[in-house]
């Protein structure tokens, strides 16, 4: 016995066709007039040759199947099919069938009108030929969804024309944008008979191996290709080579993080009430977003340069923090700027001391006269305290007291006789100043000597004297005590004239 699969019987199309000789087997009569029951075929009392072979179905339907068989004579003319181990058939039987004749037969059990109609899902299907009769040979096999077509000759006038028509395939995700990293490409794909493969392409170059199942999936590595802009298809293929290309979808891929920092305020800087977080971010194709992070805890988010974030530090006790800024591209990319510490300081201030002291000038009084070196008294005060005194004579200042009582030893005689005005001012440690009310007091240090050489009064004519004239001498508007003896308010040759002439007395 032989078996001969022809493998150029349409093995593409949606006609599936198989060669099978029995090598002049001697065949039995059993079966025939038994219908296919559900069941695996009981074997033969005398089993004539087996034979098994793998029949691929690409689209489910019921199909017609025929048997092109030689008979030795009316009598001998049965052989049994059983599909899938589940089904079997008494293929022939009728005593109409010709003697040694190739005759077509698509009944079973020896009713013509019992036709061999299998139910067939898409797919390889196990055809067993058994033979149970003595020198019954068969041909060829035909499985066919044309029912009204009878075969002649070898079969051919009853096969599907040939599968010209290819499948349909897309992209269903990603549909465009930006990707990164491992990306999920779904497709779809449908075809007249049935869908093969899918192939993966990234700019006209298959990538990874083909998804023979649906739903077909890929996982592309976007890091393998460049950052930039590229260009996603799909192929899919039926079982005749026909082949349907997707659309294209373009995506940008971008595996570039963003670069980000923090600019305000400055690490270890002291904070206190609103104080502005700013950051600089730039990326390759754009920065979508900066996060600002106290910590942990997200505060804000700015989409749009400059990047900014008014933080209300009072909301937060006083102590360090630790504020970071992350920028995010439209990939999803994301980058962590160093960090910045600074210290929330939200302790209230006292307001400030805008209060000037009070100063008064307790003596000399308005309008007294004074001579020699008598003491100015002056009463200060304030709301915090009193740091410094000053007395200002005519508007100059003349002498400064950092301590209560505050008085001065004023020596009239650095002055001219006559009119002088005396102001105080108080100084707080805010440097407040509080001026006094001016006093003035008439200075008179003229000393009516008994002897007319006499200019410091000690009614005696002595060196002391001379070295006062002549330390003034040529001074206009001076007085005795100056060295002008003759009041002519001039210290001159007659003043040392008239004080050498009463020299030692």
């Amino acid at each position: 016995m032989t078996e001969k699969i022809n493998t150029n019987i349409l093995s593409m199309s949606k006609l599936r066709l198989f060669v099978l000789i029995f090598g002049l087997l001697t065949l039995g009569l059993f079966f025939r007039s038994s219908p296919a029951h559900a069941a695996a075929c009981s074997a033969p009392a005398t089993d004539y040759g087996t034979v098994t072979s793998t029949v691929s179905i690409s689209t489910a339907g019921t199909y017609r199947v025929w048997s092109r068989m030689m008979n030795p004579d009316t009598t001998n003319n049965t052989y049994l099919l059983e599909i899938d181990g589940s089904t079997c058939y008494t293929v022939g039987g009728s005593s109409s069938v010709p003697a040694n004749t190739w005759t077509w037969v698509d009944y079973q059990g020896g009713s013509t009108s019992s036709k061999i109609n299998a139910t067939l899902s898409a797919g390889n299907h196990t055809f067993k030929m058994i033979g149970n009769a003595p020198d019954v040979k068969l041909d060829r096999i035909i499985t066919t969804t044309d029912t009204s077509c009878v075969p002649t000759g070898t079969g051919d006038n009853c096969a599907n024309p040939v599968d010209t028509t290819s499948p349909t395939a897309s992209i269903s995700a990603p549909t465009g944008g930006t990707v990164k990293g491992t990306v999920a490409v779904n497709a779809t794909a449908s075809d007249d008979t049935a869908v093969t493969r899918v192939e993966f392409y990234v700019d006209g170059v298959m990538n990874g191996a083909a998804d023979t199942s649906s739903p077909y999936n890929f996982s592309w590595n976007s890091t393998t290709a460049t950052n930039g802009t590229h260009s996603l298809t799909v192929k899919a293929y039926d079982a005749a080579g026909n082949v349907g290309t997707s659309s294209a979808i373009t995506v940008t891929v971008d595996n570039a993080a963003p670069t980000v920092s923090l600019t305000a305020p400055a690490n270890g800087a002291t904070v206190s009430g609103t104080t502005t977080l700013s950051a600089t971010a730039n990326d390759n194709v754009g920065v979508t977003s900066v996060e600002f992070y106290r910590g942990s805890t997200l505060l804000s988010s700015d989409t749009t340069s400059p990047y900014s974030y008014a933080w209300n530090t009072t909301g937060v006790t006083n102590g360090s923090y630790s504020l970071t800024a992350k920028a995010y591209d439209a990939a999803g990319n994301v980058t962590t700027s160093s960090a910045v510490t600074v210290t929330v300081n939200n302790t209230v201030a006292p307001p400030p001391d805008t209060t000037p002291p009070t100063a008064s000038i307790t003596a000399p009084a308005s309008g007294a006269t004074i001579s020699g070196t008598p003491n100015v008294t002056v009463s200060a005060s304030d709301g915090v305290g009193v740091t410094k005194v000053e007395l200002y004579v005519d508007g100059t200042l003349a002498a400064i007291d950092i301590a209560s009582p505050y008085s001065f030893a004023f020596v009239s005689t650095n002055y001219t006789n006559g009119t002088h005005s005396l102001v105080a001012k108080a100084y707080d440690a805010a440097n407040n100043v509080g001026t006094s009310t001016a006093v003035s007091v008439t200075i008179n240090n003229t000393v009516t000597p008994t002897n007319p050489g006499d200019v410091n009064g000690d009614n005696h004519v002595t060196l002391s004297d001379l070295s006062i004239l002549l330390s003034n001498y040529g001074k206009t508007s001076a007085t005795r005590a100056m060295g002008d003896l003759n009041g002519d308010g001039v210290v001159s040759i007659q003043d040392l004239s008239r004080l050498l002439s009463n020299y030692g007395t």
